[in-house]
């Protein structure tokens, strides 16, 4: 086994997840949790009304053939899959429409990458809904950084950036709520950048919200 190598905690990447591991959400303000909590809303009433879409209906017999340990709720039929299947179909059912919330200043929608992925996390954990909170503010704030950071070069090269940063910002948020600490995220952090995909070509077609 090749040993993994302890992140430099005053390097880019640290300084980007620590304040999200370390994100107190009792010290948070009650306009950030009730806005927190107007996402949460405004993402399962959106994943409700694009269940009927064409495109999650594919996922959807994708998922019943592939089968699998029923751990998180697809939210639109109430049957459970694995996590990563629920992830995914819930996750583009929430995008599929375009009307999920947005991030104008980092071009991402923050809650359809973010709580696909908490919210299955939870759910299989029994986790409450402060941790799914503080998750979920934990990871905009990562994804919104990195899209103010990133400007706007990076959407105009032809990236989509509620996929490519709203696979930072999910990783960190998942690893927030199961523990991760400061290296382990890191190197989560380091292999969601291997993975994170996300063209603004495919705008207009089901490859968007998947």
């Amino acid at each position: 086994m090749v040993r993994a190598e302890r992140a430099d905690h005053d390097a880019l990447t640290a300084r980007l997840v620590c304040p999200a591991l370390e994100l107190d959400i009792d010290a948070l303000p009650e306009d950030v949790v009730a806005t927190a909590k107007q996402c949460v809303l405004d993402w399962l009433g959106v994943s409700l009304a694009g269940w009927s879409n064409p495109l999650v209906k594919a996922l959807v017999e994708e998922v019943e053939d592939q089968g699998g340990n029923p751990h998180a709720t697809l939210v639109g039929s109430g049957r459970k899959a694995t996590l990563d299947q629920a992830a995914l179909v819930n996750g583009a059912a929430s995008h599929v429409l375009d009307f999920d919330d947005v991030h104008p200043a980092s071009r991402v929608h923050p809650s359809a990458p973010l709580l696909s992925a908490i919210l299955a996390v939870a759910e299989h954990g029994k986790m409450t809904g402060g941790d799914v909170i503080a998750a979920f503010v934990a990871g905009v704030e990562v994804q919104s950084r990195l899209g103010l950071y990133m400007g706007d070069d990076h959407y105009a090269a032809g990236w989509h950036n509620t996929a490519t940063l709203g696979t930072f910002g999910s990783t960190v948020a998942v690893g927030r709520l199961i523990g991760l600490d400061l290296d382990a995220a890191c190197h989560a952090v380091g292999i969601a950048g291997a993975l994170a995909s996300g063209l603004r070509a495919s705008f207009g077609t089901m490859s968007k919200p998947l």
